[in-house]
């Protein structure tokens, strides 16, 4: 067997390593065009071992894993779906896709394949308890068809979920929040913000286009 690094690399060419703990699903392709399956789990220093077998081969692998996507994934496109509800960091970590690929060699980069969504807001006048407070992104395309021999996604229009985020910085005068979305874009003046106060609700829109694409942040 032989220890092989997984590194994410982000927009602005920033590199990571996989979190500890992380399962991926690896797709080794042999020379007379067979494609094996293989799980790994990411350990602390960010590498995983991989059989000998699969040293000096083109490797394609995803995460997190999905239990339903066997040796056929590899050239049958799969439906990846976001989760509605983001509230949680599990339920967040889960629905960032990240494909990457490696040509034989010790180390496979990654790269996120769907949108994050950052939502910022400031009160300096401390009047809002923003622990009872939350923001929910209406009317989302929520999934993908992903083609992992090609590391393409695209987006399942007809498929739309409301999509709870998660606050990631709670203070007296501040709240902030981000959610994993598809690539899509909301037009000038669709009110798809939805600001909640201790059971009060509030709609928003942006007076531009907001462009979502993958491996991107969109701060609105």
């Amino acid at each position: 067997s032989g220890k092989v690094s997984f590194v994410v690399t982000d927009a602005n060419g920033n590199d990571n390593s996989l979190p500890a703990g992380a399962a991926v699903g690896v797709y080794v392709t042999g020379e007379d065009g067979s494609v094996t399956l293989l799980t790994a789990e990411v350990g602390q220093d960010g590498t995983a071992f991989l059989p000998a077998s699969a040293q000096g081969r083109r490797m394609v692998a995803y995460t997190p894993l999905q239990d339903d996507w066997g040796s056929e994934a590899f050239t049958t496109p799969q439906l990846f779906r976001v989760a509605a509800d983001q509230t949680s960091e599990a339920a967040y970590q889960a629905s960032d896709l990240m494909i990457g690929t490696s040509d034989g060699t010790a180390s496979m980069t990654f790269t996120h394949m769907l949108a994050q969504v950052v939502i910022h807001i400031v009160d300096e006048t401390g009047a809002n308890d923003f622990t009872q407070c939350g923001v929910t992104l209406r009317d989302m395309a929520d999934a993908v068809s992903v083609d992992l021999s090609l590391q393409r996604v695209d987006p399942v229009s007809s498929s739309t979920a409301d999509i709870k985020m998660l606050p990631f910085v709670v203070s007296d005068h501040r709240l902030s929040l981000k959610a994993i979305v598809v690539p899509q874009q909301k037009d000038a003046g669709d009110r798809f913000i939805v600001f909640t106060n201790n059971g009060y609700s509030r709609r928003y829109a942006l007076p531009q286009v907001a462009e979502m694409e993958g491996d991107r942040k969109s701060v609105v």
